[in-house]
């Protein structure tokens, strides 16, 4: 089994039900880790800003994902 479960989500104006997956979860970790450890995100922010996903890098899940045994599992509650 994939996924956790489901979650509702509006897609470019469309409501759509669609599986929680923990590898797509933990990708854009990944990504929103990057943009935490530059000195300065005033590029990505006007990028992300212009583009309409400023969201994907303000809104951060309550735990984070983890790596165990090649797999994504739900780690410990974000700090």
């Amino acid at each position: 089994e994939r996924s956790l479960g489901m979650a509702d989500v509006n897609w470019r104006g469309h409501d759509i039900r669609s599986a929680v997956m923990p590898y797509r979860s933990w990708m854009t970790q990944r990504l929103t880790d990057h943009v935490d450890s530059l000195a300065d995100t005033s590029d990505v922010d006007a990028l992300f800003a212009e583009t309409g996903l400023s969201s994907l890098l303000q809104d951060r899940p309550a735990r984070r994902v983890e790596r165990t045994d090649n797999r994504e599992v739900w780690g410990d509650a974000a700090p």
